[in-house]
C-alpha cells in the first residue's frame, strides 16, 4: 500500500496536463462539430485552429486544479456552480465525455 501511494503522490498530474486532456476532448468536439468542410476551406481551417488556441486560453484560465497528492481534480465554475471536470492519477487524466462536453457547450449558448 505503501508503494502505491508513493507512486501516485509522484505521479500525480498537475494543471497543465488536465488541460491538454481537456483540449484534447474539446478539439474532437469542434472537429466533428465543424466537419469536414474545415479541411476543405484554408481560411476556415486558420479560424478553427485559432479557435482551439483561444479554447485552450480560456480553459486554462477558468479550471482549478486541486491536488489532493493521491490524485487531482479539475475543476470549472464558481463555488455554488463548480463543476468536476477531470480526474488524475497516476500519469493520466480522465475527463468527461465528448458527448458531455458538447451538451454543457450547449447549454452555456
Amino acid at each position: 500500500i505503501v508503494i502505491l501511494c508513493a507512486t501516485c503522490v509522484v505521479t500525480c498530474p498537475d494543471k497543465e496536463a488536465h488541460t491538454e486532456a481537456l483540449m484534447d476532448v474539446l478539439t474532437d468536439v469542434m472537429e466533428e462539430e465543424m466537419g469536414d468542410e474545415m479541411t476543405e476551406n484554408a481560411l476556415k481551417f486558420t479560424i478553427s485552429s485559432m479557435a482551439i488556441g483561444l479554447g485552450k486560453m480560456i480553459v486554462k484560465n477558468n479550471m482549478e486544479v486541486d491536488n489532493y497528492f493521491l490524485i487531482s481534480v479539475g475543476k470549472v465554475g464558481s463555488d455554488e456552480n463548480e463543476r468536476i471536470i477531470s480526474v488524475g492519477i497516476m500519469n493520466h487524466v480522465f475527463t468527461i465525455s465528448k458527448e458531455e462536453l458538447l451538451k454543457k457547450m450547449k447549454e452555456e449558448e
